[in-house]
Protein backbone atom coordinates (compact mmCIF):
# COMPACT_ATOMS: atom_id res chain seq x y z
CA UNK A 1 0.00 0.00 0.00
CA UNK A 2 2.85 2.37 0.88
CA UNK A 3 4.54 1.74 -2.47
CA UNK A 4 1.32 2.47 -4.35
CA UNK A 5 0.85 5.81 -2.57
CA UNK A 6 4.50 6.73 -3.11
CA UNK A 7 4.21 5.87 -6.81
CA UNK A 8 1.10 8.01 -7.22
CA UNK A 9 2.74 10.89 -5.34
CA UNK A 10 5.85 10.68 -7.51
CA UNK A 11 3.77 10.58 -10.69
CA UNK A 12 1.76 13.65 -9.66
CA UNK A 13 4.95 15.47 -8.65
CA UNK A 14 6.63 14.62 -11.95
CA UNK A 15 3.61 15.87 -13.93
CA UNK A 16 3.50 19.11 -11.94
CA UNK A 17 7.22 19.73 -12.53
CA UNK A 18 7.02 18.90 -16.24
CA UNK A 19 3.98 21.17 -16.61
CA UNK A 20 5.72 24.05 -14.80
CA UNK A 21 8.81 23.62 -16.98
CA UNK A 22 6.71 23.68 -20.15
CA UNK A 23 4.75 26.76 -19.00
CA UNK A 24 7.96 28.64 -18.20
CA UNK A 25 9.66 27.54 -21.44
CA UNK A 26 12.12 25.48 -19.37
CA UNK A 27 13.19 28.43 -17.23
CA UNK A 28 14.02 26.40 -14.14
CA UNK A 29 14.20 29.42 -11.84
CA UNK A 30 10.67 30.50 -12.78
CA UNK A 31 9.39 26.92 -12.62
CA UNK A 32 10.75 26.54 -9.08
CA UNK A 33 9.07 29.80 -8.08
CA UNK A 34 5.78 28.66 -9.65
CA UNK A 35 5.97 25.36 -7.73
CA UNK A 36 6.93 27.04 -4.47
CA UNK A 37 10.17 25.07 -4.08
CA UNK A 38 13.81 26.07 -4.11
CA UNK A 39 15.83 26.00 -7.31
CA UNK A 40 18.07 23.27 -5.88
CA UNK A 41 15.05 21.16 -4.94
CA UNK A 42 13.77 21.49 -8.52
CA UNK A 43 17.12 20.39 -9.94
CA UNK A 44 17.15 17.39 -7.57
CA UNK A 45 13.61 16.39 -8.58
CA UNK A 46 14.41 16.85 -12.29
CA UNK A 47 17.34 14.45 -11.95
CA UNK A 48 15.24 12.05 -9.87
CA UNK A 49 12.54 11.89 -12.54
CA UNK A 50 14.95 12.15 -15.52
CA UNK A 51 13.29 15.34 -16.69
CA UNK A 52 16.52 17.05 -17.66
CA UNK A 53 16.90 14.79 -20.71
CA UNK A 54 13.43 15.58 -22.07
CA UNK A 55 14.36 19.09 -23.06
CA UNK A 56 17.15 17.90 -25.35
CA UNK A 57 14.82 15.66 -27.31
CA UNK A 58 12.28 18.45 -27.75
CA UNK A 59 14.99 20.94 -28.71
CA UNK A 60 16.44 18.55 -31.26
CA UNK A 61 13.02 17.97 -32.80
CA UNK A 62 12.37 21.71 -32.90
CA UNK A 63 15.77 22.36 -34.51
CA UNK A 64 15.19 19.66 -37.13
CA UNK A 65 11.81 21.16 -37.98
CA UNK A 66 13.31 24.64 -38.25
CA UNK A 67 16.03 23.35 -40.59
CA UNK A 68 13.46 22.10 -43.11
CA UNK A 69 12.54 24.64 -45.80
CA UNK A 70 8.98 25.87 -45.52
CA UNK A 71 6.80 25.13 -48.53
CA UNK A 72 3.91 27.55 -49.04
CA UNK A 73 0.43 26.03 -49.12
CA UNK A 74 -0.38 27.57 -52.50
CA UNK A 75 2.83 26.40 -54.23
CA UNK A 76 1.05 24.65 -57.16
CA UNK A 77 -1.12 27.72 -57.79
CA UNK A 78 1.89 30.04 -57.75
CA UNK A 79 3.77 27.93 -60.30
CA UNK A 80 0.69 27.75 -62.52
CA UNK A 81 0.52 31.55 -62.57
CA UNK A 82 4.16 31.81 -63.57
CA UNK A 83 3.69 29.37 -66.46
CA UNK A 84 0.79 31.26 -68.04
Amino acid sequence: MKALVRGLKDEAEMEAIADALEKTNWCRKDAAKMLGISYKALLYKMRQFNLDSGRGARSAARAAKAAQPEVPQDAPAASALRNS
